[in-house]
C-alpha cells in the first residue's frame, strides 16, 4: 500500500508555494533518507531540503532524522 504526501516547497523570495503530492510505499515511508530523497526528485533534483509536519497547534516542527520520523509514522 502506498501513502500519500501532499508537500510544500517554500523558495526564499517566492511568496505563494509550490504544492505537489507524492506517492511513497508505506513500508519505505519511515526511512528519512528514502523520503528526503523523494522529495528532492519530485522537485527536480534540489539538493538540502527541511521537512517539517503541520502541528495542531500551527507550529511547523522540523524533522531530520531516522529517530524522529518514526515517531511521526
Amino acid at each position: 500500500m502506498a501513502l500519500s504526501v501532499k508537500s510544500y516547497y517554500e523558495r526564499e523570495g517566492v511568496t505563494k508555494p509550490e504544492i505537489r503530492r507524492l506517492s511513497i510505499d508505506q513500508g519505505l515511508s519511515t526511512n528519512f533518507s528514502v523520503f528526503s530523497e523523494r522529495v528532492c526528485q519530485l522537485y527536480g533534483g534540489i539538493k538540502n531540503v527541511d521537512l517539517f509536519w503541520k502541528g495542531k497547534e500551527g507550529t511547523r516542527p522540523v524533522f531530520s532524522s531516522q529517530k524522529v520520523s518514526l515517531l511521526r509514522s
